[in-house]
């Protein structure tokens, strides 16, 4: 690979500002007490949440494993290599995220004790946004999926973007549910 000499300058100056960024960012934390108790507050989950989220990791990395060994055998057995592509990858760990969060969304151990539901809807859709407007520009141009017959990574921020509103979605109807059971 050979890379102009204004390339590596510009990676060495983003990966330098980085680090300073991260050193101001401790200097800051150990100097002012209330910053760091801003950047990084205490959350409080009770033993029944940490029991479900325990879970919830193991069945997340269960199917995560599977995806991969599923997509590695469809590339190897039926020369199928869409899955076994850096967009494919993102697509298992999307799916293993969804399933982490749905499985902690409905044994109620997604959020703390004292976080506001409002708060994670406006962080989900803005997250959401973020994404959704990067792929939906893919496709407006229309970029190709599949590239070298594998999912371009220009779809990566859709299948997030996806993801997040699922994410939303999910928690949301819980919420529903929840209120309309109790009444």
């Amino acid at each position: 690979m050979n890379h102009s000499i204004s390339y590596i300058v510009g990676m060495l100056s983003g990966i330098a500002a980085v680090f300073l960024f991260v050193l101001v960012i401790r200097l800051l934390c150990r100097r002012h007490q209330s910053i760091s108790k801003i950047l990084s507050p205490e959350i409080t989950y009770d033993e029944r949440q940490i029991l479900s989220r325990g879970k919830a990791y193991q069945t997340a990395f269960i199917v995560l494993v599977g995806y991969v060994l599923s997509a590695s055998c469809l590339d190897e057995f039926f020369y199928c290599p869409q899955l076994m592509s850096f967009g494919g990858l993102w697509l298992g760990v999307c799916l293993s995220i969804l399933v982490f969060v749905s499985i902690c969304i409905w044994k109620d151990a997604y959020l703390p004790l004292q976080e506001n539901t409002k708060e994670f809807n406006i962080m989900g859709i803005l997250i959401s946004i973020l994404n959704l407007v990067p792929g939906f520009l893919s496709l407006y141009r229309k970029q190709p999926f599949l590239v070298n017959n594998s999912i371009s990574y220009r779809y990566i921020n859709l299948m997030v973007g996806m993801l997040f509103l699922l994410i939303v979605l999910l928690f949301d109807l819980k919420h529903f549910y929840d209120k309309t059971a109790k009444e």
